[in-house]
């Protein structure tokens, strides 16, 4: 399967602040998305006032693995993360590929919450996040939902997808949140 993934000029000017040596003095171990995820999502999240976190992952199997934050937009939903402005179905076929394939779902932080699964390991940089968005604003300059518009994008480029993923279990029924 072949889709377009966003050429958006944020995704370019977010990966050089994070990969720069002081975007990595914020994590004490790990990558931004192995690891510094939390970290990064919930400063996006406090920047983007508009903006909520959702977890991504092999939800089926219980399993949350990666933060991220979801941004409306000019009547649409983008996704952010370490790879910048997405799609849900570019972000779930990223996932997917880390996953080795096996089915990952979005849900709303709340709703992953509410059913119990454990999401501490994702929320673990709450301390911190004051002072790494001070970082992101001081690099990025203002980080705002209008930034993230997909109408800034560029000319789309192709990617591969993964396979569609299978919904049918009931805990994946859609939900107001």
């Amino acid at each position: 399967m072949r889709a377009t993934r966003l050429k958006h000029p944020f995704n370019t000017d977010l990966k050089m602040v994070l990969d720069a040596d002081k975007g990595y003095d914020y994590l004490p171990e790990g990558t931004w998305l192995a690891g510094g995820c939390g970290l990064l999502a919930q400063s996006l999240r406090e920047l983007i006032p508009e903006s909520s976190l959702s977890v991504v992952g092999r939800l089926n199997r219980g399993i949350p693995d990666h933060l991220v934050v979801c941004v409306p937009v000019s009547g649409q939903v983008v996704y952010l993360d370490y790879n910048g402005v997405q799609t849900e179905g570019e972000l779930l076929a990223a996932m997917q590929e880390e996953c080795m394939g096996e089915p990952v779902q979005v849900r709303s932080l709340a709703h992953v919450q509410a059913v119990g699964f454990p999401v501490d390991e994702l929320l673990w940089a709450q301390s911190d996040v004051q002072g790494f968005c001070r970082y992101l604003q001081r690099e990025l300059g203002p980080v705002t939902a209008d930034r993230c518009d997909p109408a800034r994008a560029g000319d789309a480029e192709p990617i591969d997808l993964c396979e569609e993923q299978d919904t049918d279990h009931p805990f994946f029924a859609p939900t107001s949140g």
